[in-house]
């Protein structure tokens, strides 16, 4: 099946078929299947993926052989959400980014969350953005590009850590815990000190990967469906997952504060079935990097 004219009615403006362009676009679409086997993308989406890539105003027979064919054929899976080529991704290129944090100014101990995020930005379309893995171009090796990528996140991650103490993030929490019992809102205010405590203490005990399950399922909106794609389980791993970790959060609060705090076990059991109630928009607020003030 000739690919050229898929090729052209993807292109932006108006392009007329070049000598050899059939040829050098079947080359292609054999090196991007001989690359990944595994992997069987239509040639229609292919060749779309690749038109939209074309550099402005360039020769397409050139431009087409500069690229990394082979890399846009599993990028183009992973923007479709392709099991199979996000798995190819994971095993070829993200299992490489401890080692691009491990060299020169390496970040240690971002490692793990650096490659959960970059699994949420490469993948994961916004609201009203696609995935970042749409970016790569195909202009130089994937994984060049996201070596680039990886660094980039991981000093941002450092730097967002940075730009925001932990006790903002706890204090706007707080103001959305609210009770109509003035008796609650009394200890609330009374202890709110020893309540930030406890609660940064129960977060900060969650691992890399539940950490960012719940920033996806909260914070993000995410379904459970979303995520378990992004992990290779199925939905109900995932609600099973949320809902440990939401026990765990409030577990861990509860144990804290009742170490701290000389209250009656009917005061705090009170003070937790209302942080329980609205755990969602606790847990969003306090991982909002930019909450309202």
């Amino acid at each position: 099946m000739p690919l050229s004219p898929s090729f052209l009615t993807h292109l932006p403006g108006t392009h007329v078929e070049e000598d050899g362009l059939e040829a050098v676009l079947q080359k292609a679409w054999e090196a991007g299947r001989a690359a990944w086997p595994s992997l069987a993308i239509a040639p229609e989406a292919f060749m779309r993926h690749l038109a939209q890539r074309m550099p402005a105003g360039a020769p397409l027979v050139a431009s087409l052989g500069s690229m990394e064919v082979q890399d846009l054929y599993l990028a183009c899976g992973c923007l479709q959400g392709d099991p199979t080529a996000l798995a190819e991704f994971e095993r070829h290129f993200l299992s490489q980014v401890s080692a691009y944090l491990a060299r020169g100014d390496a970040l240690p101990g971002f490692t793990d969350e650096v490659k959960q995020l970059l699994r949420v930005h490469l993948f994961v379309p916004g609201q009203e953005t696609l995935p970042r893995i749409a970016a790569y171009t195909g202009r130089g090796p994937l994984g060049a590009w996201l070596r680039v990528t990886a660094v980039r996140s991981a000093i941002n991650l450092r730097n967002a850590g940075k730009s925001r103490g932990t006790a903002d993030r706890i204090d706007a929490m707080l103001a959305e815990v609210v009770s109509p019992d003035p008796e609650l809102a009394l200890l609330k205010m009374r202890h709110g000190r020893e309540f930030r405590a406890a609660f940064e203490a129960a977060l900060e005990t969650l691992s890399d990967r539940e950490g960012t399950i719940i920033q996806l399922y909260f914070l993000r909106g995410m379904t459970a469906a979303q995520i378990a794609s992004l992990y290779d389980v199925t939905w109900r791993t995932v609600q099973r997952w949320v809902a440990a970790i939401q026990e765990k959060i409030l577990a861990e609060t509860r144990r804290h504060l009742a170490s701290q705090l000389s209250i009656s076990v009917r005061e705090l059991d009170a003070l937790m079935r209302v942080m329980q109630s609205q755990l969602s928009s606790t847990i969003a607020r306090f991982f909002d990097k930019d909450p309202p003030r």
